[in-house]
């Protein structure tokens, strides 16, 4: 059972961050997007002191930086989602492949610098912004011509073979596995 939890971890957040990215789609520019903006980060601030008042009064929990700048656990996914949003107006100009490509970049170069990843939850924000992107430009009309009856089929056995070999390693999953392939 652990081996499928650990298989739905390599796919569920970049799945989510992508499908958040697509219902981005209609409400990043203009009005509406300074609306949702506004939203997101009025519901980071509320969860985030109401979070951080209850941890300071009953969770305790070990290493919590008492700041607005370092989300509180999941909060994380709000901070990022204002960054993606922000980030992507700023890279609007740039073709879509251009868009991902910078944010694999960004994404390797942040991995590099020497900050405690949870501040703005920069790590988090960088290594899944690419998903962001990706999802924003989604077509379900490409993926159709995309997605043909071969590559269904590479694409199950892959995840399949990803499943065993997590079963198998005993959930030794780590960068230093993948380079020892």
């Amino acid at each position: 059972m652990e081996a499928l939890y650990m298989w739905i971890f390599t796919f569920h957040m970049p799945l989510f961050v992508m499908v958040t990215g697509y219902f981005a789609k209609s409400n990043l520019f203009g009005g509406a997007g300074r609306k949702i903006l506004l939203q997101i980060a009025m519901q980071y601030i509320i969860f985030q002191t109401i979070y951080l008042a209850m941890d300071a009064l009953l969770f305790h929990v070990h290493n919590t930086h008492y700041s607005y700048f370092a989300p509180y656990l999941l909060l994380w996914f709000l901070a990022s989602h204002i960054f993606w949003r922000l980030l992507l107006i700023m890279l609007h100009k740039l073709t879509p492949l251009q868009q991902v490509i910078t944010a694999v970049l960004l994404g390797v170069l942040v991995g590099y610098l020497p900050v405690d990843g949870v501040w703005l939850s920069i790590s988090r924000t960088f290594v899944f912004f690419p998903f962001f992107i990706i999802g924003y430009h989604f077509s379900y009309s490409r993926l159709q011509v995309l997605f043909t009856h071969k590559i269904k089929i590479v694409a199950l056995t892959t995840s399949v073979l990803l499943f065993i070999w997590i079963a198998i390693s005993g959930l030794n999953i780590s960068p230093a596995g993948f380079m020892a392939i």
